[in-house]
C-alpha cells in the first residue's frame, strides 16, 4: 500500500471528534476538537524518509555515472551529487565529488544559489527543492522526518433533524489538530442553544513549515526527473 492510501485509509476509518456547543452571546455554535486518534507520524515520517533517500540516491547514481565517463574515480566512495547554497561553495564541493569538469556548468546550473528553470509551486516558506532536499535528507540521516497532521478543511457535521447548518467562520487551515482547538463557528438554522452539533474533522499532513506533504514530495520528484532527463542529453 502507497503511503497516500495508508494515510487516506487511516484518516477514513479514525477521523478526528468535533462538538459544537452555543456560545450565547454570538448565538452561534462554536465547533472544537474533541478527540483524535493516535496517528502514526513516526511510520508516516520514516515511509517520508525512505522517499528523501531514494530522491538523494537518485542524484548520487547521477553523479557515479559522470564520475565514470573517462575512468574510475580515484576515490570512489566520495562521489557524491554536490549540493551548495553559494557558488564559492559550490565550487570547492564540486571538487570534491571527483565528476568530471566538462559537468561543472550542467551541475551548478540546479544549485539553490540559481533560479529554479520553469513551473515551481511549492508549499510553506519559499525554499529551493535541491536545498529542501539536503534539509530532509539531513534530517533522516539523525532522526525520523517529523510528519505533523493540520486541522485542513475536510470538516463535515451532523445537525439536529429539522435543522441545518449555516458556516459563519472558519479556523487557520494551517495550525496543528489537537484535543480543544477551534475549528469554526456556525449557525443553527433554526435557532437550538440546547442542541448539540457532532462531527468528524479530517486532517492535512504535512512537513515541518509547515509544508504541505503531497506537494512538497511532488516537487521534489519533479524536480530530480528533470535533472535526470537533462542528464541523459549531457552524458555520453
Amino acid at each position: 500500500m502507497s503511503l497516500a492510501n495508508e494515510i487516506l485509509s487511516f484518516n477514513q476509518a479514525n477521523p478526528g471528534r468535533l462538538e459544537g456547543t452555543y456560545n450565547s452571546p454570538s448565538g452561534l455554535h462554536v465547533i472544537r476538537i474533541v478527540s483524535v486518534p493516535d496517528y502514526p507520524v513516526v511510520r508516516w515520517g520514516v515511509v517520508v524518509g525512505d522517499v528523501v533517500h531514494s530522491l538523494r540516491s537518485a542524484l548520487d547514481h547521477l553523479a557515479w555515472q559522470m564520475a565514470n565517463v573517462h575512468a574510475q574515480p580515484a576515490i570512489p566512495w566520495r562521489v557524491h551529487f554536490p549540493i551548495a547554497g553559494t557558488k564559492t561553495n559550490f565550487r570547492r564541493a564540486f571538487r570534491k565529488s571527483q565528476i568530471p569538469p566538462q559537468f561543472r556548468d550542467f551541475v551548478g546550473g540546479f544549485q539553490p544559489y540559481k533560479p529554479v528553470q520553469g513551473p515551481d509551486g511549492w508549499s510553506g516558506p519559499y525554499i529551493h527543492p535541491l536545498a529542501h532536499l539536503q534539509e530532509l535528507s539531513n534530517d533522516d540521516k539523525h532522526k525520523v522526518i517529523t510528519a505533523v497532521l493540520l486541522l485542513g478543511t475536510a470538516h463535515s457535521f451532523h445537525a439536529p433533524i429539522g435543522t441545518h447548518v449555516r458556516p459563519m467562520h472558519w479556523a487557520d487551515a494551517g495550525q496543528p489538530i489537537e484535543v480543544g482547538t477551534r475549528v469554526g463557528d456556525i449557525q443553527l438554522v433554526p435557532s437550538s442553544p440546547l442542541a448539540v452539533i457532532t462531527g468528524e474533522v479530517t486532517p492535512t499532513p504535512a512537513l515541518a513549515g509547515p509544508r504541505d506533504l503531497w506537494s512538497t514530495l511532488d516537487r521534489l520528484t519533479g524536480f530530480i526527473e528533470s535533472v535526470l532527463r537533462q542528464a541523459s542529453l549531457v552524458l555520453p
